[in-house]
């Protein structure tokens, strides 16, 4: 095989609580995290050398970009491996809290393990996903997981079904370095649309069964309240959503927000109602 296309989904977080500092710099997490139906397509041939080529102009094609990362680090390791011409094309927005950086870096191991006939096991792929940045091995499980620790303890869980989904993002970004930096780990409600955290094992048991109401209930991000802190406007956005579908939640460190439907026809409202005022937004469901 000398070519490959290979899609790269999204992910959200529909549970992040953050637990403690690390002494290595990194956060003690909880989350459970859930794929979703919005696709980057990396196309990855052999080649001599390594060359990206993208249709998004923000993201850098030099040795910054995950996916050059990923080559780089396999053919260290494998000779054979000469390189690799990839060519992105992004749907996921950078600096959105969806992590589309992270699958393109998973997806790249997972095609070069198929075009050079690597037959890479998945321990094989996470100890190359785990040097690149700590959302990449999720995208190696899946569709919907617990995961811990600072991101490497990951436990598969029976998949939810397929529940439609709004996604919307203002133009500001945020760094995840900045935004765990600001987080206060002593108060947990920063006002009256963060509810405390279910526990962990509670929500880990009502997913098992897919209690698809508890889940929506119990929706929650640890990380809204430093986000809210470094710009106000995300949280005018998230109190806008709110009053229209109370299961809505900021993805990650954010910028994105993400609101979960039981039927479509409230999706599509919802969707009609707010796709104008954003920069990204996406109508899609959940990955089963």
């Amino acid at each position: 095989m000398e070519k490959i296309q290979i899609y790269s989904p999204a992910k959200i977080n529909l549970y992040l609580d953050v637990i403690s500092k690390r002494d290595d710099g990194y956060h003690n997490l909880e989350m459970i995290m859930q794929k979703i139906a919005l696709f980057d397509t990396l196309t990855i041939e052999k080649a001599q050398g390594i060359s990206i080529t993208c249709n998004d102009k923000k993201i850098p094609t030099d040795s910054k970009n995950i996916v050059y990362k990923a080559t780089e680090l396999i053919a260290g390791d494998y000779p054979q491996v000469s390189g690799a011409r990839i060519h992105i094309e992004k749907q996921i927005p950078s600096e959105a809290g969806l992590a589309g950086g992270s699958s393109n870096g998973a997806s790249a191991i997972i095609a070069l393990s198929h075009i050079y006939n690597l037959n890479l096991t998945r321990e094989e792929m996470c100890h190359y996903g785990e040097k690149l940045g700590s959302d990449v091995n999720f995208f190696f499980f899946g569709p919907t997981c617990h995961v811990s620790g600072r991101g490497e303890i990951i436990k598969e869980l029976p998949s939810l079904p397929a529940l439609p989904i709004v996604l919307l993002k203002p133009e500001a970004g945020l760094s995840a370095g900045e935004v765990y930096k600001n987080l206060n780990l002593q108060n947990q409600v920063v006002n009256e649309n963060q509810k405390n955290p279910a526990d962990i094992e509670k929500i880990l048991e009502r997913v098992a069964c897919e209690d698809i109401p508890f889940i929506l209930n119990n929706l929650y991000n640890k990380l809204e309240e430093s986000s809210f802190k470094l710009n106000s406007d995300l949280e005018k956005i998230k109190n806008e959503m709110i009053k229209e579908n109370p299961y809505s939640l900021m993805s990650g460190s954010g910028t994105t927000f993400f609101s979960l439907f039981k039927d479509n026809h409230e999706a599509q409202n919802f969707y009609k109602k707010f796709q104008d005022k954003f920069y990204f937004s996406a109508l899609t469901t959940l990955l089963k």
